[in-house]
């Protein structure tokens, strides 16, 4: 299962894509409440420009590598190979990890999100 095709995303193609959701986001006309919803717009942009070919983008899943075996990661980009455990994880050669601190929460929520991030 491994594309010999290359992804030519790079730290300005994520910055680019970033601006362009906020771009959106400011006029009306993309409103993410969570997470996932920017990690699927992400997805999409990707696609969409061909930056990345579609079966080497994956959200939610977990990577060869990590620590924690059952850890998902929002965005991933890379082949997909078996772990040890037979079980399918993807081989990273980007790993994106979205964070939101939306509106409507206090600064103490926020608070609480933000040390629990940095605990991960």
């Amino acid at each position: 299962m491994v594309s010999n095709e290359k992804c030519a995303i790079t730290i300005a193609n994520i910055e680019d894509l970033v601006k362009n959701m906020c771009d959106l986001a400011k006029e009306g006309s993309y409103a993410p409440i969570l997470e996932a919803d920017v990690a699927g717009f992400l997805y999409h942009l990707m696609i969409k420009q061909g930056i990345c070919p579609i079966n080497k983008i994956h959200l939610d899943t977990r990577i060869i590598g990590s620590q924690d075996n059952n850890e998902r990661f929002d965005l991933v980009i890379g082949n997909i190979e078996q772990r040890n455990d037979k079980r399918p994880a993807i081989s990273p050669e980007a790993v994106i990890e979205i964070k939101m601190f939306p509106n409507g929460f206090t600064s103490q929520a926020h608070r609480i999100h933000f040390d629990h991030i940095l605990k991960r």
